[in-house]
């Protein structure tokens, strides 16, 4: 049986309610810890950046601004995503968490139980894998990225990735030394894969590792960022926000 922990984190702007999924998770799974709360996006924000939770229930409706906003800030979402709504259609509209699900307000110990059950499952038997596979560090992080081809697949450090490139329905991939690989992947796979490991994907068609960028441009759209080879890359007006918040916190 694991005995592994999963850290959690809570956002709305109910404090109650709030403080009901806080009481239950002490309750019903203690694997589940070191809870913490917003009430705010911009908090919520911060945090998530700060300290990677594993799992964290997402309000989606505030004052102002609503719980999609706050994903929309990340290329891809690594953690497990659970919505507290009171409106069952809403949950459909994410499609950037790799596990998600939803809990209908008011909460009930029942559908609780059931949601956040499915998700332990869940987190359990990745972290298991990840322990079991030679291409992630005793830590869970990827040493190791699986590249297709010819005659079977290539292994490489993530670190090595400079970026990613989309062609239509595959993507280029470009390393600090060795040349560049095409892969019948799109470039989406690989956002998954490696947005958590210092990647983000800056336009529709360049996912770019943050630790090779050396400056920024503004201009047009949402300017251009410099990498440390000199090479020029468009970030889109809308990532533009997005990658300076990520760039200024410096954790990646």
């Amino acid at each position: 049986m694991s005995t592994q922990n999963f850290k959690n984190f809570i956002a709305g702007d109910e404090a109650d309610a709030c403080k009901i999924i806080g009481f239950l998770l002490d309750k019903m799974f203690p694997k589940i810890t070191a809870t913490m709360r917003a009430g705010s996006l911009s908090e919520a924000n911060h945090y998530i950046t700060a300290h990677n939770p594993d799992v964290f229930f997402l309000d989606i409706e505030f004052p102002k601004d609503s719980g999609f906003d706050l994903l929309s800030c990340f290329s891809a979402i690594q953690a497990a995503v659970v919505f507290v709504t009171a409106y069952e259609n809403h949950a459909v509209q994410n499609n950037k968490a790799a596990i998600c699900d939803y809990i209908l307000k008011p909460v009930s110990r029942g559908e609780f139980r059931k949601s956040v059950s499915k998700i332990l499952s869940r987190l359990e038997r990745i972290s298991k894998e990840k322990k079991g596979d030679t291409s992630f560090d005793r830590k869970g992080e990827v040493k190791k990225v699986k590249i297709p081809s010819s005659d079977g697949y290539s292994f490489v450090d993530a670190k090595s990735i400079v970026r990613c490139e989309a062609n239509g329905s595959c993507t280029s991939i470009y390393f600090t030394a060795a040349p560049k690989v095409y892969v019948s992947k799109i470039l989406l796979h690989y956002e998954k894969e490696l947005s958590r490991f210092g990647f983000f994907r800056i336009h529709h068609k360049h996912l770019v590792n943050l630790n090779f960028i050396k400056s920024y441009s503004k201009g047009r759209g949402g300017g251009h960022v410099i990498l440390n080879n000199g090479i020029e890359l468009e970030v889109s007006a809308r990532k533009k926000a997005a990658l300076l918040r990520v760039m200024s916190v410096g954790i990646f």
